[in-house]
């Protein structure tokens, strides 16, 4: 698990007021998640191909998030602008994998014409991009003749991978997910006021799902929140915090140890605790694991539950 560490401004819960209390200090941790399946561009050259039917606004908003899907692969893996091309392809006209599109074997002659024809080995394809039926909602202060409406936009598009240099399918990818969308609405808007709204937003929306079909062929970083526990003006307690700040996670765990063997339960809890996020920090989660079970055992609270909570998620989704 790659970690970026940022320290954020000092936070206290309210968990931790009384006399002479324990301090829940915040920080930001960036965690990488691994593509799904990561695509070397290195030695080779992409480019995207919406397959688009026929009708004006179907062939926009699959064209859209083709557009979104090379931006998000250009900015992720450091290209230049319009480096990864966009070619909007009929239907009619895409013999790439015969009449029944990506569920036959693909064209070769066809597929290296692309390449002949745009000088790219690696081929993206989107296609069949559907939005079904919206549930709109809407909520609002009691009284007030303003509120904020939504609208869940259920959607599904598929991605196919092909490249010409091994003439394989590299990764298929059939996405299915729902968009949440909120507007402002205004009291006794009907049913047509959601329907116009969606639509206005729909060209943005194929933009952002294109985006998050490049989210899988690159790693990704996601801002997490963690959380120690000190004593503020308390020797003991402070010099591990600080080594903390400075990411000297060991020394910081070697000074937090022997306060696990506090006779105060909670303080003892307290230490296991931070003990068990220096341990995820260094990778060691397995170490982390044990002491957060044994943070429990002095103590119950529920920051300890949270971060327990996490790790066993890690353990059943596979270490990053």
């Amino acid at each position: 698990m790659n970690r970026a560490i940022n320290y954020l401004a000092v936070a206290v819960t309210g968990a931790f007021m009384w006399s002479c209390a324990p301090q829940a200090r915040f920080f930001n941790v960036d965690v990488k998640h691994n593509a799904e399946k990561e695509i070397g561009l290195e030695d080779s050259k992409a480019a995207v191909f919406p397959v688009f039917p026929s009708g004006m606004p179907d062939s926009l908003l699959i064209c859209n998030a083709g557009i979104g899907l090379a931006e998000k692969l250009e900015k992720d893996r450091g290209l230049l602008s319009g480096e990864i091309p966009v070619y909007c392809v009929p239907q009619a006209e895409f013999k790439g994998f015969g009449d029944d599109h990506f569920t036959s074997d693909p064209d070769r002659e066809y597929m290296h014409g692309i390449l002949d024809q745009t000088g790219a080995d690696i081929l993206i394809f989107v296609d069949n991009l559907s939005f079904e039926n919206f549930v709109n909602r809407s909520y609002g202060l009691a009284g007030e003749d303003y509120a904020i409406g939504y609208a869940l936009l259920p959607f599904t598009i598929d991605m196919h991978i092909y490249d010409t240099g091994t003439d394989r399918l590299l990764y298929s990818k059939f996405e299915t997910d729902t968009v949440y969308l909120q507007m402002p609405e205004s009291s006794g808007q009907d049913l047509s006021y959601y329907k116009g709204m969606t639509v206005k937003y729909l060209p943005e929306v194929s933009k952002k799902i294109g985006e998050k079909l490049a989210s899988y062929l690159t790693p990704q970083w996601e801002t997490q929140e963690r959380m120690l526990i000190t004593y503020e003006g308390e020797k003991n307690w402070d010099e591990p915090y600080d080594l903390a700040q400075d990411f000297k996670w060991k020394e910081a765990i070697d000074s937090w140890m022997p306060l696990t063997r506090s006779e105060n339960p909670k303080k003892a809890a307290f230490a296991a605790y931070n003990i068990a996020v220096g341990c995820e920090m260094l990778e060691q989660f397995d170490l982390a694991e044990k002491w957060i079970q044994f943070s429990l055992k002095k103590f119950r609270f529920r920051e300890a539950y949270e971060l327990k909570n996490h790790l066993d998620q890690l353990g059943k989704t596979g270490r990053p």
